[in-house]
């Protein structure tokens, strides 16, 4: 099913929920893709943007605002809306595709201003081992695996004397199995359960501040594009932490979040 047959369905689906039409919707979405098409990219975004005002959020209009974003040359813009997508839609090859041809155009325009900088798209590991799984998913495969524990246990207790070694080694594993499978999607979305997204700079040579505050020194300074952890906000500004080590405040209106 391709991306506009979906997004139809999913309109259709909000239809019964909402009391916005879903086929004014869809025919929303059908224009935008349809201004895409034909490289008319601010209009296609204005589209999208109308459609995520109205609290819908759906893998194919992300993918498609990244697109409209991307044809703009609104790099910082683009990759946030495609890793929207991404958070929604894991496993979808076209939109890491699309976030990896970002970033290549980022570093090759960065070359000679931000020689040292890395440009390049890198999942953390655990996405790319448990970005096929969600939460709710992950916590019923571990209800069934400490099931099956209870249930050896239980034959520890009552049954036969000759099995009962076999049975509590049993237990055991699959109780040590069950605990780290959801630590580790635990640890994969902790975004999600903790409420520290990662950010995505929308400004070129943007200045990473002491404080927060106009008046604040700069001491560091972050591209368009880059990702970072979101640690702290206040009065207006965001306290972001980059991978390598900068550190810095930033106004909220210079990033994205997902």
């Amino acid at each position: 099913m391709n991306r506009t047959a979906c997004f139809a369905l999913v309109m259709l689906i909000f239809s019964f929920t909402e009391t916005v039409h879903a086929e004014s919707l869809a025919e929303i979405f059908q224009r935008g893709v349809s201004d895409l098409r034909k490289k008319e990219c601010s209009s296609a975004a204005k589209k999208f943007d109308r459609l995520q005002n109205l609290s819908i959020s759906d893998p194919n209009l992300f993918f498609n605002k990244g697109l409209a974003f991307e044809c703009l040359n609104q790099h910082g813009k683009a990759i946030l809306y495609f890793e929207r997508a991404k958070t929604l839609a894991p496993t979808d090859k076209e939109t890491t595709k699309h976030i990896r041809a970002v970033y290549k155009r980022l570093g090759e325009r960065h070359a000679t201003t931000a020689p040292n900088r890395e440009f390049d798209y890198h999942p953390p590991l655990t996405r790319v081992v448990t970005g096929w799984i969600s939460l709710k998913h992950a916590s019923y495969a571990t209800l069934v695996l400490n099931l099956f524990a209870w249930l050896s246990i239980a034959y520890l207790l009552w049954g036969k004397n000759e099995n009962k070694r076999v049975a509590a080694g049993l237990s055991t594993v699959v109780f040590a199995f069950a605990t780290a499978f959801f630590l580790v999607i635990c640890l994969s979305k902790s975004h999600l359960l903790f409420g520290k997204p990662t950010a995505v700079v929308l400004r070129d040579h943007l200045s990473l501040k002491e404080s927060p505050g106009t008046d604040s020194e700069s001491n560091n300074e972050a591209f368009e594009g880059e990702q970072a952890s979101v640690n702290d906000r206040r009065n207006g500004y965001v306290f972001l932490s980059f991978s390598e080590g900068r550190k810095g405040w930033v106004p909220r209106d210079t990033i994205g979040t997902y």
